[in-house]
């Protein structure tokens, strides 16, 4: 049954991480015993993250890049849109992560149903093409944009260069 257990704990984590939301104060529930853990009570057997937690939290985001001296970097994606699930894919990977996140918080917009505030946020970061990938400082200037998938050796060296320049300011 702990085998089971597990598997509930990993596929809760997988499922917030593609819904964007962050997974560490949510209880998770033992098949075994049917009783709720309290958040962070399986981080003792789970490894340190090595994919990025996005959140869909714009102010959130900022604020914590702030406080943590980073920039953000901010995925325009809809569930639609192939080359968006591509991109995230490699979002998803151990090597995004090793650039990405000493540097910048994540932030993801989902954008599979046009809105007003889904077209004013593609305006506002210069997005007009899916999928879309843009690292901003804290104030809210680009340092660096993706507007068509790329290569991963192509996707890594926009992120570092988004940090180098991050760091230099």
């Amino acid at each position: 049954m702990r085998g089971t257990s597990v598997g509930i704990v990993l596929c809760a984590v997988v499922a917030c991480r593609s819904t964007g939301t962050e997974h560490a104060s949510a209880p998770t529930r033992s098949l075994a015993t049917g009783s709720a853990a309290p958040a962070g009570a399986a981080a003792s057997s789970v490894r340190k993250p090595d994919a990025l937690v996005w959140t869909p939290d714009e102010v959130a985001a900022f604020t914590r890049a702030r406080g943590q001296r980073k920039g953000v970097v901010i995925e325009f994606y809809a569930a639609w849109c192939a080359p968006c699930l591509e991109l995230d894919r490699w979002l998803a990977t151990r090597d995004a992560f090793e650039v990405i996140a000493p540097s910048f918080v994540a932030l993801r917009f989902d954008v599979t149903e046009e809105s007003t505030e889904a077209a004013e946020r593609r305006w506002r970061y210069g997005a007009n093409t899916l999928p879309a990938l843009v690292f901003v400082d804290t104030g809210g200037q680009v340092l660096e944009r993706v507007s068509e998938m790329r290569e991963a050796t192509e996707l890594l060296d926009i992120a570092r260069a988004a940090s180098v320049k991050l760091r230099n300011r």
